[in-house]
C-alpha cells in the first residue's frame, strides 16, 4: 500500500488536504502519516487541532511514496 507523509506547520490550510487525504485512504487504500516540525500538536487556520504522529526528524523520507 502506498504511503503519503504529510508534514504540517502551525496555521496549515486544512481545506487544502481535506479532500485529497480521505480520497487517497478511502478510494486507493493509501496509508497517511502526519508529522509536524517538532512532533507537537498544532492548529489549522480553521482552528482544527491536529496531533501529528511524528516529528519531522522521525520520518524516513524514502519510506514514503509521496
Amino acid at each position: 500500500m502506498p504511503k503519503i507523509a504529510v508534514v504540517m506547520v502551525d496555521g496549515v490550510a486544512d481545506w487544502e488536504i481535506g479532500v485529497v487525504l480521505p480520497a487517497a485512504r478511502g478510494w486507493f487504500g493509501d496509508e497517511v502519516v502526519t508529522a509536524s516540525i517538532d512532533g507537537r500538536p498544532l492548529h489549522s487556520m480553521g482552528g482544527l487541532a491536529i496531533a501529528p504522529a511524528f516529528a519531522l526528524s522521525d520520518l524516513a523520507p524514502l519510506d514514503a511514496d509521496l
